[in-house]
C-alpha cells in the first residue's frame, strides 16, 4: 500500500494502520514500511511511503479484495 505522510518513517519500521472502507465499515491491519521517497515542495505530504501488510484481521482480505476489484463500490462513486 501506498500512503503520503509527513513524518520520516524509518524502513523496517511497523505500525497499524486504520483504513475506512466505502462501505462504512473500518480495518485496521498491522504494516511495515519497504520504502519512502522523500517528496518536493508542494506535494500532499513531505513523505510518499510503502506499506507491506504484515498482519490482516479475518475477514479483511475479503474486504479489501472488494474495494481493489474492478466494479466495487468505490469504483461505483468515481
Amino acid at each position: 500500500m501506498r500512503v503520503y505522510s509527513d513524518d520520516p518513517f524509518q524502513v523496517g519500521s511497523r505500525f497499524e494502520v486504520e483504513m475506512f472502507l466505502p462501505s462504512g465499515k473500518s480495518l485496521t491491519c498491522l504494516t511495515e514500511v519497504v520504502w519512502i521517497r522523500k517528496l518536493e515542495g508542494g506535494d500532499p505530504a513531505a513523505y510518499d511511503v510503502g506499506l507491506s501488510f504484515l498482519q490482516v484481521p479475518e475477514g479483511g482480505r475479503e474486504l479489501l479484495t472488494e474495494v481493489l476489484d474492478c466494479g466495487s463500490p468505490i469504483d461505483e462513486e468515481l
